[in-house]
């Protein structure tokens, strides 16, 4: 199985999710939205090991191959809010679906797709006040009523193309781009309202949970007591500012999903050195002793040498006190 196949099987499993009429809580139901979550993190975790999206790159260096697999973070985080494993579970899936929409959103925004209005909302730390939350909301209505009618026409166009140049080498590579970018503008665009919606039911959740209800939050720790030392008014603080949850959500946008190494090459060798799980020969090389012959051999090895040494001495004296052809000369 290919890399486009599974996520080609993931995104049809949810497009056939989003148009169905069973119930969400149907076994049927349920064991699709599984399957495709299953499948789409497959291609959510190699897009983020091979770097598909980079901080420093804009939708136009995207190629339109890889362009397509920007989805994958938005239907991941609408399956996960699909899943009806009990309220005790409710919460954990509609933060992680927050945080998959805010990742969506913030490669969208680095890589230029979003709008001015949809750059000022997602900047926006306190939530819209009534009247302007309605004019954004009617604004994305109009602009969802174009993009669909967008996509409906590409679509159309693609396989009346497809149709007529059935046995030709045809080269869909401007309308596949274009149809991605509308899915995309599309996903923005429910990204924004899946959000909201979000959020309103976390609130809900939170409320239910403080009253006693189904379920709880765990417990706060029990203050521990500490002597009344006095603290003087002006003392600075030490401890760093708090991060909002936007600004740990932000540091967290190009980290991998999967845990990544906590000791470098090196150490990793001295623990399995350690445990056991490498041996290390600190023996040394065993020095071979010479047998007798063998030492006489070097001592004759050695006098021969020296004598060598002597003669070619004797030889040099002999040259310079003797240049060559010298006695050939007549007196």
């Amino acid at each position: 199985r290919t890399l486009l196949s599974t996520f080609l099987e993931g995104q049809k499993l949810y497009t056939s999710l989003e148009e169905s009429d069973l119930n969400s809580s149907n076994p049927a139901y349920q064991k699709d939205v599984k399957t495709a979550i299953d499948l789409l993190s497959q291609v959510l975790r190699f897009i983020e090991h091979q770097k598909f999206f980079s901080s420093n790159e804009t939708v136009e260096d995207v190629k339109t191959s890889d362009l397509k697999y920007l989805l994958v973070y938005f239907y991941l985080a609408r399956l996960e809010v699909k899943l009806t494993d009990g309220l005790d579970n409710r919460m954990k899936h509609l933060v992680h679906a927050d945080e998959l929409s805010f990742k969506f959103l913030t490669l969208c925004d680095q890589l230029e797709l979003l709008s001015k209005e949809d750059k000022i909302a997602f900047e926006r730390e306190d939530p819209a006040d009534p009247s302007l939350h309605r004019i954004e909301l009617i604004s994305r209505l109009k602009r969802q009523k174009v993009v669909a009618a967008k996509i409906k026409e590409i679509n159309r166009r693609t396989e009346k193309t497809r149709k007529a140049h059935e046995n030709e080498d045809n080269d869909e590579d401007d309308d596949e781009r274009e149809l991605t970018l509308s899915l995309l503008q599309a996903a923005i665009i429910d990204s924004f309202q899946d959000k909201i919606n979000s959020e309103k039911e976390l609130s809900m959740l939170k409320d239910v949970m403080r009253h006693g209800g189904p379920t709880h939050l765990p417990p706060a720790p029990p203050r521990e007591s500490f002597p009344d030392y006095h603290i003087p008014a002006q003392a600075p603080s030490l401890a760093p500012a708090p991060k909002s949850r936007r600004q740990e959500l932000r540091e967290k946008v190009f980290n991998p999903s999967w845990i990544q190494p906590t000791y470098t090459v090196e150490q990793g060798f001295d623990l399995d050195v350690m445990s056991g799980k490498v041996k290390l020969d600190n023996h040394e090389p065993e020095v071979k002793k010479k047998t007798q012959e063998e030492l006489e051999d070097d001592e004759d090895r050695h006098w021969e040498d020296e004598k060598a040494l002597r003669d070619a001495r004797v030889w040099d004296a002999f040259k310079d006190d003797n240049p060559a052809g010298w006695g050939n000369r007549k007196g």
